[in-house]
Formats: C-alpha cells, sequence, structure tokens
C-alpha cells in the first residue's frame, strides 16, 4: 500500500494538494507520514482488516489531504476573514457567501471521501 510505496504516495498527495495550492516543504513530510499512517489505522479498525487493499489507496490520499488541510489551513483561518453572510437595510438583503465555509466543506469531503467504499471492505468481527 502506500507503506510500501511512501515516495509515490507521498508524491499523490502532494499532487492533489498542489490542485488546492497547496505546496509540499520538507518540513511537511513527518506531519504527512504520521497522517498516513493515522487514516490507514483508521481503515484498518473500522473495516476490520488487517491489511489494507491497494484500492483503498485514493482513499487514502484523499483522506490524508483532508487532515493536512485541516491541521494546516482550517487552523490558519480567523474569524476576521470573514464576510458578513446577510444584511438587511430596508427591502433590500444583501448576502455574501464566504470562502471559509465553502473551504471548510470542502476539507471535510476530502476527510470523509470513500465512507461507502469501505462498506465493500468491511468484515464483522465474530
Amino acid at each position: 500500500m502506500i507503506d510500501s510505496q511512501m515516495t509515490s504516495g507521498l508524491h499523490k498527495i502532494e499532487i492533489l494538494l498542489g490542485t488546492y495550492g497547496i505546496e509540499i516543504e520538507e518540513a511537511d513530510t513527518p506531519l504527512l507520514t504520521m497522517l498516513i499512517d493515522e487514516v490507514e489505522l483508521e481503515i484498518k479498525n473500522w473495516c476490520n482488516i488487517s491489511e489494507i487493499p491497494t484500492e483503498l489507496e485514493n482513499v487514502i490520499v484523499r483522506r490524508v489531504c483532508g487532515k493536512f488541510m485541516d491541521i494546516t489551513v482550517k487552523n490558519s483561518i480567523t474569524e476576521a476573514d470573514g464576510v458578513v453572510k446577510a444584511k438587511t437595510l430596508g427591502d433590500t438583503r444583501i448576502e455574501l457567501a464566504t470562502s471559509t465555509t465553502d473551504q471548510a466543506k470542502r476539507i471535510n469531503e476530502l476527510i470523509n471521501y470513500g465512507s461507502e467504499i469501505l462498506y465493500k471492505y468491511r468484515r464483522i468481527p465474530w
């Protein structure tokens, strides 16, 4: 899986994060390695399996990217970055969408990616 191909897995993570405008630095490698181990353990525990099939590599890559973005990007957003969601003045209503909520939604989608795929590999313990 990603353990045996750590370079390949990190490369895929780097490419996916690049599509979101996030560049990976050498200092981020230990955090990414820790997140890969964490996501793999979560999947192994939820599915009750000891080895992760190669078909789940994309699930791991996306979930690691989501967790990495949650730690690095989402935590750096402050309340001052937000814009007023709705303002009413008389009969005029102005509603401005915030990129913060869109970004948080995208991060949560990545963190929870593949939940329906994992059902295929889940084993019920006896």
